[in-house]
């Protein structure tokens, strides 16, 4: 099978039968009112946090959720409920927190977001002040990256 073909095509399909609800490839027995329960809630998380959040659920021995917001077709965060009822915040994948609330684990990515930002911006005006830099820029040599 080739590794183009769509998601589904892989067996991630979910099947009814009788109570279980779930993929071939999973094969953990997920139930039909396990993922009503998800449904349910990562609705009720996405309209508590607005209407750019979709909900989004998936089986993998288990049927497991996450809300996520979309900005022009791009993702840039996601928030799931984890184990022991902590929520879970996710900017670009990369800033991550968990938090008692949604609102609370997201403040805390943004958090890190700002802190690497902040790390980021000294690095680059260090840089522009490097003496080869002003030289750069003052004779426009290198302008040209490739």
């Amino acid at each position: 099978m080739s590794k183009k073909e769509p998601h589904h095509s892989r067996g991630w399909t979910p099947v009814r039968r009788g109570k279980i609800y779930c993929s071939p490839m999973c094969g953990g027995k997920c139930t039909y009112r396990d993922y009503q329960r998800a449904v349910k809630d990562a609705a009720k998380l996405a309209k508590r946090l607005g209407p750019k959040w979709k909900p989004h659920m998936w089986d993998n021995l288990g049927w497991h959720w996450q809300v996520m917001y979309f900005t022009h077709g791009v993702l840039r965060a996601s928030i799931w409920r984890g184990y022991g009822g902590h929520y879970h915040a996710s900017i670009g994948g990369v800033y991550t927190a968990h938090a008692t609330t949604p609102e609370a684990a997201l403040y805390a990515a943004l958090k890190e977001l700002d802190a690497s930002i902040a790390v980021q911006y000294e690095t680059c005006s260090a840089l522009h002040a490097l003496p080869c830099m002003k030289l750069l820029v003052r004779n426009e040599v290198g302008s040209k990256t490739h």
